[in-house]
Formats: C-alpha cells, structure tokens, sequence
C-alpha cells in the first residue's frame, strides 16, 4: 500500500487509485483503515469494492508507523473527528 499527495493510494499496483474512505480505529498501537477505488461510481459500487487494512505498530519501522499517524492526523482530520464540524 503507497499512499501519495493529494489522497492517493495505490494497493497492490501502481494501476488502480484509491481514496481514504474512513479511519475506522486508531491508536498507538493499530491503525485500520477503509479505501474505496477512486473510479467507482455509485454508492453500492464503493461499498462492495471497499477494502480494509489493519496496520500493527510491530508491522512497520518505528519511524514509518509513526509518520503515518502524524499524517492521518493531520490530512485525515475529517475522518478522525467526524462530528467536529457539527458541535461548532
């Protein structure tokens, strides 16, 4: 999995692009996340072809696992904090 600027990840190729769907768990320890192919169309299309990565902080170098949560939290603010928007 390469996650690149602009909401970008790619899975297994370099041909298909997704994007980040939701934050479904994060902590210090395992961070899951949700991709939905960028192309599909259709709200069923995105749900049957979501995919699911659990990411262990003993998966990964201290550093990368690090800088993946600093990242979430920063460009995936939204999806950590849904309801934030709605409080104000």
């Amino acid at each position: 999995m390469v996650w690149r600027n602009g909401n970008r990840w790619f899975v297994d190729d370099e041909q298909t692009r997704y994007e980040l769907a939701s934050i479904d768990f994060f902590s210090r320890w395992l961070v899951i996340l949700s991709v939905t192919p960028a192309d599909s169309t259709g709200w069923y299309q995105r749900l049957r072809r979501t995919r699911k990565f659990m990411i262990l902080f003993d998966s990964v170098d201290d550093d990368t696992f690090r800088l993946l949560r600093v990242r979430l939290r920063i460009e995936g603010f939204e999806l950590l904090n849904p309801f934030e928007d709605s409080i104000r």
